[in-house]
């Protein structure tokens, strides 16, 4: 992982620490701890396994979910054409 990734990580655990830490002092818990937890484990569990199993991050592209998920993506772009009074049929192509 280079330092550009590396940067945004260290943001938010140091963002995390610091709201911990202050709060602790002043003697009550931080509200913002658990959406941080779960921010940085978001965060941090992929890129551990990327570095755990010497990979490079593959993007994986702005249309993966229409890809992966074909039958949701024709009824999200169905839909608001049904709303405005559209009948819609559709076919597959050949």
């Amino acid at each position: 992982m280079d330092g550009v990734t590396c940067r945004p990580l260290a943001f938010f655990l140091s963002i995390h620490l610091f709201c911990a830490n202050r709060s602790l002092s002043l003697g009550r818990p931080c509200l913002r701890t658990g959406a941080m937890s779960s921010t940085l484990h978001a965060l941090f569990v992929p890129a551990y396994h990327l570095l755990a199993r010497h990979l490079d991050y593959a993007e994986p592209g702005a249309d993966y979910f229409d890809r992966h998920h074909t039958e949701r993506a024709t009824r999200r772009a169905v839909r608001p054409l049904e709303r405005h009074g559209y009948r819609v049929t559709l076919e597959r192509a050949a």
